[in-house]
């Protein structure tokens, strides 16, 4: 079990990382010629929370608020045409009502996008997430806390490389992005259970954008992911598989109050062992953003696309709908208000297993000053499933101060 004290002392190795960081950053930026400017822009984001079920359960519900805080730096350099980014966040918390679910979690980003031309761009970013997953989340939902199983909430490690290259721009009759992306997931606990869902993810996609009107283009996407789990379950085939994702749509970005991209097509999946079967459904994938003004946006979003399970069937077909609204009231003040629908099919799961997340969310800010932006919000969740332990309410409050330059 941490203690608070053994989280204070990580605190303070934090910010001696960051402010080392900055210091040897802002030396370079004094040496720097001023064609080669670099900004750095660090913050702090201390946050107060109630969770009123924190273990998202249906029965035995515990309740706890939540201190939290994130560190966070961003520097950018801008030397000539090209781009250099480096960004960290920190996420530290202390649960009042069960000090095992304390956290720190520590999330980098390093990319460089290169300009090749007029016409041409690469792009090459990296990523590392040293993180957890809350328990009664990820691979624990339905978590029963009378149990105490699992013992403590599952960290993991994530790494990520893309690479992008494009060919051409906004204003050519043709632009062709290809990405290239390999990401590796492994758990770091309870590795009795979490080394079953340790998994490599590589992906080549490719997306040609025709344009046939001014800022108007037709487009053809195409995927194709190589999922390799590491550890097969006991008694159970295999989960290795390869995904494919084929899209037609048209996107639009004018000068009018409608812009966005709708793409349709169809997902398959097919599983190395003979017993999982392959699968070939309809997907989409759409975002239509409506701005009566240029203060207030509407925000529709709709999409079926698979992924990984994360403990029944083969794999989850998930659809996805919501709608938010953001409204700058004034300089100061900003809402945002959304409603969401998330289902969730366990496909050829030998125990059928169904789920239906309804969220509500609304979050008002006020910025008190340039550099510090006062926020209070509530979330509203409810999840229906066919299955009892899997269903849950509860609601999330939370007020929080942002420090930055």
């Amino acid at each position: 079990m941490r203690s608070h004290s053994g989280n204070l002392t990580k605190c303070k190795k934090i910010a001696l990382v960051v402010l080392c960081a900055t210091s040897r950053i802002a030396a370079a930026q004094d040496d720097s010629e001023a064609a080669k400017p670099i900004s750095i822009e660090p913050a702090l984001l201390v946050e107060l929370r109630y969770d009123e079920n924190i273990f998202r359960s249906a029965r035995d519900v515990t309740s706890s608020l939540i201190s939290i805080v994130s560190p966070r730096l961003d520097v950018v350099a801008r030397p000539s045409n090209q781009r250099f980014e480096f960004s960290y966040r920190g996420d530290i918390a202390w649960y009042r009502e069960s000090e095992v679910d304390d956290y720190d979690d520590h999330f980098f980003e390093g990319g460089a996008y290169l300009s090749l031309g007029q016409r041409a761009n690469f792009d090459l970013v990296a990523t590392l997430d040293e993180a957890h997953e809350n328990r009664g989340t990820g691979l624990s939902e339905g978590f029963d806390p009378s149990l105490n199983i699992p013992p403590k909430p599952d960290e993991y490690r994530r790494q990520r490389l893309l690479g992008r290259f494009s060919f051409g721009n906004d204003e050519s009759v043709g632009r062709l992005v290809v990405d290239a992306v390999a990401s590796d997931l492994g758990y770091t606990n309870n590795r009795d259970r979490t080394r079953f869902y340790d998994r490599i993810d590589t992906y080549g996609n490719a997306t040609f954008y025709l344009r046939v009107l001014p800022g108007t283009s037709l487009m053809l996407d195409a995927r194709v992911t190589d999922i390799d789990w590491q550890n097969d379950r006991p008694l159970e085939p295999g989960l290795d598989n390869t995904e494919y994702r084929f899209f037609v749509g048209i996107t639009w970005d004018t000068s009018g109050a409608i812009t966005g991209t709708l793409k349709g097509g169809i997902m398959e999946k097919d599983f190395v062992e003979p017993t999982r079967g392959d699968y070939s459904d309809p997907s989409w994938d759409a975002h239509i953003r409506w701005s009566p003004r240029s203060y207030s946006h509407f925000d529709f979003r709709s999409a079926r696309l698979p992924s990984e399970t994360n403990g029944f069937g083969s794999f989850i077909d998930n659809r996805v709908n919501s709608i938010s609204w953001e409204h700058e009231w004034n300089s100061r003040i900003q809402s945002s208000l959304s409603v969401s629908d998330w289902r969730m099919d366990y496909r050829d799961s030998t125990i059928e297993r169904q789920q239906d997340l309804t969220q509500y969310s609304l979050t008002l800010s006020y910025e008190m000053r340039r550099w510090l932006t006062l926020e209070a919000g509530v979330e509203v969740n409810s999840r229906e499933s066919n299955i009892d332990i899997f269903g849950f309410d509860g609601n999330v409050y939370r007020i929080s101060v942002l420090a930055g330059l």
